[in-house]
């Protein structure tokens, strides 16, 4: 009961605090994970911190930080996406391929977080944030990589025998022929639903 109520106040601080305060949403989300790291039990708290292994961890936050750089209007390619979002009039085909192939070269998460003002400043609308949405979903079935999820996956089978492992590899034409009939489903789908 103690992790579900320690669980259940972080989710309510990460998700109703920005909603108030807006301009403080990262601090509130980092507010959240620490009072919810806190709240386990102190005896296992290391080893739940530490069970991933540090690598998992580094390359997370270097995914996050590529992501934010690549989408950056003056060092990275945040204008060439917003000039190219325009020129095809933020048709959802457009911000559905912008966000699958950020994805692609990113992460779910990053690039949702650094892809998400490019499009909403240009296009606040309804079909601009399920366009997004679906790229990045699309994306993030591309590559073990473009998931957090795939991430953590592949680290916890790094130790099972050969066969059972699930490696880049292993998973890329899967993914990216999986991923590409996604992307190509959800274009179909946003266009006729939003004619």
């Amino acid at each position: 009961m103690r992790l579900v109520r320690v669980g259940l106040l972080g989710l309510v601080i990460a998700i109703i605090g920005p909603l108030f305060f807006l301009k403080y949403e990262l601090a509130f989300s980092a507010f959240a994970i620490i009072l919810s790291v806190l709240g386990y039990y102190s005896e296992h708290r290391s080893e739940a911190l530490l069970a991933l292994g540090i690598e998992t961890y580094a390359t997370l936050a270097s995914i996050f930080v590529l992501a934010q750089v690549l989408a950056h209007s003056s060092i990275g390619i945040g204008n060439s996406i917003q000039h190219w979002l325009l020129q095809s009039g933020m048709s959802v085909w457009a911000i559905a391929v912008a966000s699958y192939v950020g994805t692609l070269l990113t992460e779910a998460a990053s690039w949702a977080s650094a892809a998400t003002p490019i499009v909403h400043s240009q296009a606040p609308t309804h079909l601009a944030a399920w366009a997004l949405g679906s790229g990045i979903f699309a994306g993030s079935s591309s590559l073990v990589t473009a998931a957090s999820a795939g991430i953590i996956l592949v680290q916890e089978t790094k130790n099972n025998p050969e066969g059972s492992k699930i490696t880049f590899g292993s998973y890329v034409i899967f993914g990216l022929l999986f991923s590409l009939f996604m992307l190509g489903y959800y274009i179909v789908v946003l266009s006729l639903l939003f004619r």
